[in-house]
């Protein structure tokens, strides 16, 4: 992770989130859900890139 962002930061932006949001589901959501949606995400190659920026004001 430090690797692909010190390369290039908008990536690691990316890839980041895609973590976070990725794992959502075993923190939100029981074991079901979290099962069924990693499953779902690996078979469809899902990228979870939604933008979270602290910095954004709206």
């Amino acid at each position: 992770m430090r690797k692909i962002a010190a390369a290039d930061g908008a990536i690691g932006q990316v890839l980041g989130c895609h973590y976070l949001l990725s794992f959502s589901a075993r923190f939100f959501g029981g074991a079901d859900l979290a099962a069924r949606v990693e499953r779902e995400s690996a078979a469809g190659q899902w990228c979870w890139g939604g933008g979270l920026s602290p910095a954004s004001h709206g």
